[in-house]
């Protein structure tokens, strides 16, 4: 299953290939169960099934051309942080929580603030005469010509073909080796018969 959900799917996490769940059969029960656990299931089901994913609250958040991503395809949580924290300052929060949301911790555990030039670099809209839509923006003053792009992407759902063949490959594996697991299960079984 590691071996397809690699060829299928670009660059799968860490964590979506932990998510298999295999629950082997025994001499009681003859059925083995293949599937995911629940959190990997939440969003692996748009792989091997498709169709479209709503937004939890209000919008989904997707990453823009010039959102920094890791090596698999997802935007950082520093840089998620980051941009938290500039809106939050442009905003104008109060209070404790204002100094809370002006910062961010580095990966060194090194807390920046942002310098008061910084300042509104961002905004949330939809800017006329760009394509994208509705999403947060950012300002780029650099040299003779200031520019704008986009950060994220603010979208009503969004729409999964079907990419990961999981239960192609189940099969597949299962008619490769259930011949000789199953000769090697029945010697171990009639070896232990009381």
């Amino acid at each position: 299953m590691l071996k397809q959900l690699g060829a299928d799917i670009q660059s799968p996490t860490p964590f979506t290939q932990r998510g298999i769940a295999v629950k082997p059969s025994s001499k009681r029960n003859l059925i083995a169960t293949v599937g995911w656990l629940p959190k990997q299931a939440e969003y692996m089901r748009y792989q091997i099934q498709g169709g479209a994913r709503g937004p939890r609250k209000t919008a989904l958040l997707m990453p823009g051309k010039s959102t920094r991503r890791n090596q698999y395809g997802n935007a950082t949580n520093n840089f998620i942080k980051r941009i938290r924290a500039e809106l939050a300052s442009q905003a104008g929060f109060t209070g404790p929580r204002r100094n809370q949301l002006q910062q961010f911790r580095s990966k060194n555990g090194k807390v920046k603030q942002f310098a008061a030039a910084e300042a509104d670099r961002l905004f949330v809209g939809q800017p006329v005469g760009y394509d994208g839509g509705a999403g947060i923006w950012r300002r780029i003053n650099k040299g003779n010509r200031p520019r704008i792009v986009q950060v994220f992407s603010f979208r009503d759902e969004a729409k999964y073909t079907p990419s990961y063949r999981m239960p192609q490959g189940i099969d597949r594996d299962a008619q490769e080796i259930f011949i000789d697991e199953f000769k090697k299960a029945l010697a171990a079984a009639v070896a232990s018969a009381r």
